[in-house]
């Protein structure tokens, strides 16, 4: 295998590994859930991995994920309205994404 290939191949392993990182950094933790609670949300792990499950799968179709604290809450909640009428995500399932993401603000 010439050094092109190899470099090439390593490369493309370094991404793949990076892509997961950050998929993982982004998946619901007990902290998340304890933070929700003490808010008064009544949340379970369960939930915000549906959330997070939900927020994966349909707003990485149109756009690369944004992590949740790249916006603040109040810019989340002016940007959602219009992303989820793109979606067309029930509401039950809207609730579970704003859930999700504002457990990681």
């Amino acid at each position: 295998m010439n050094i092109s290939k190899c470099i090439g191949a390593a490369g493309i392993i370094l991404f793949m590994m990076a892509c997961g990182a950050g998929s993982s950094m982004l998946r619901p933790v007990e902290a998340d859930v304890l933070k929700m609670q003490s808010s008064g949300h009544q949340v379970s792990l369960d939930t915000l991995k549906i959330g997070f499950k939900l927020y994966t799968d349909h707003c990485s179709g149109c756009h690369n994920l944004h992590k949740p604290k790249e916006k603040s809450r109040e810019s989340w909640e002016a940007l959602l309205p219009e992303m989820f009428h793109r979606t067309k995500l029930a509401e039950s399932d809207q609730e579970l994404v704003k859930l999700y993401l504002y457990s990681k603000l």
